[in-house]
Order: structure tokens, then sequence, then C-alpha cells
């Protein structure tokens, strides 16, 4: 009885089809199947890695720190809080997102005073520890500048970016804080112009000019404009 089965089982069906023909073709299909689900998985891998790419090179679509500062109004979207403390917390998480995703180490933000026409530095953030700091501080309390003059002053008037990856090695009359600079290790600092007057951001690295860096600093602090107004 086994051979008799062995034997029918092997043989072709009514409409001249085989048993194996059939498996053959559900091969094929599970086949098919798998490697569209492959495909399926390659691209959607692309796609989540083309948007960590922007991210990181561009900045964020939507605003990281917007929902923790920014409140919905009934019909006028979004708006800053007008607390001058969580002004002053806004501008200094802004300048430590561009730090900690860029390589810098300090930040400074210079504002234009309107009855002497000089800028002086606001406030600032500083990654603790690092060798630059004393470069950071005596920036922070000592320095006043012209508008027109060093990076500040010619960034705030000009309305440009600036960047300068060797600033140890510029003239005392282009970078007025070149022998600090040499003290204390830094090599590059960067310009980026606001309405009220400039950011600057610096390293005791090499960061070499790149406008994805620009336009990431860009779109993380263009909501400075709600709050640099404010008297804190």
């Amino acid at each position: 009885m086994t051979d008799s089965f062995a034997v029918q089982a092997n043989q072709p069906d009514s409409d001249g089809s085989s048993d194996s023909s059939d498996w053959n073709e559900n091969l094929e299909g599970e086949d098919c199947v798998s490697a569209l689900e492959k495909d399926w998985s390659v691209c959607v891998d692309h796609l989540l890695q083309d948007s960590l790419t922007s991210f990181f090179e561009e900045g964020p679509v939507l605003h990281p720190l917007e929902h923790q500062y920014f409140s919905p109004q009934r019909g006028r979207g979004r708006a800053f809080s007008k607390d001058a403390s969580r002004s002053h917390d806004f501008v200094i998480d802004c300048m430590t997102l561009v730090c900690e995703c860029k390589g810098f180490e300090y930040s400074i933000l210079w504002e234009i005073d309107q009855k002497t026409s000089l800028v002086t530095a606001k406030t600032g953030y500083c990654i603790p520890g690092v060798g630059i700091e004393n470069f950071y501080q005596s920036s922070m309390t000592l320095r006043a500048f012209p508008l027109g003059l060093e990076i500040p002053g010619r960034v705030a008037f000009s309305g440009q970016p600036e960047w300068c990856d060797n600033i140890d090695e510029q003239n005392v009359s282009r970078f007025h804080r070149v022998n600090e600079a040499k003290k204390y290790g830094v090599q590059t600092v960067i310009g980026i112009p606001l309405a009220c007057g400039a950011l600057e951001f610096g390293s005791s690295t090499k960061v070499t000019q790149c406008n994805q860096v620009l336009r990431y600093i860009q779109n993380v602090c263009r909501p400075l404009v709600y709050c640099l107004q404010a008297d804190w």
C-alpha cells in the first residue's frame, strides 16, 4: 500500500499539472513577498538615515525647545513666553544646543547699545571645565567693541556671518583678543548676525567652515528674535 501511494503522489493531476509545480509556484510567491519586504525595509532605513542627517546638518524642522517655551494662543498659533527669566533660559538653552551638537565650547550673545553704538556681552554659555573658559570669562567681563570692529562688531554692523578657524594667527587689528586666544588655545571663532547684535561661538579645535553648520545655527537660534528685547 505504501508503494502504491508513492506512485500516485508522483503522477500528474487530471489537468496535466503536478503537485511539485504548485509547490514551486508557492515558493516563488513567497520569495517575491520576501523581496518586497526587504526592499521596503531598505527604503525605510534610507528615509530614517536621511532624516537624521538633515537634523544634524541643518537643524530640526520643529524647534526642540518650542513646547517648553512657547504656549498656544487662540487663533494665533504659538506665542513666546513674556517672562524675562524664561527668555534668558531660552537663549542659554539655544546656545547649549548648538555647542553640544556642533563641537563649540562657548557662546556669547553680543548686544548693540543704542546709546553708545558699542556691542557688549549680554549673556553666554561655556561648557564647564574646558581649557578656553578663561578666554570666555575675559570676553564676557572686560570687552566691548564699536560697531564695525572685531568679529562681534563687524557681524552686527554688516549683518553677514564671519568664520575664522585660525583665529590665533590673526592680526590684532582684526581680532583684538588674539593675545588671549593664543594664551588660552582658542582656534575657531564664528559670528552669526542677530537683529540686536551678534552671536559668537568658539572652540579650541579647528572647526572647518561649513554652510550646513551655519544653517543649523540659524535655524536653532531664529526664535531668539522673540526674546532679545527682554530686560533680564
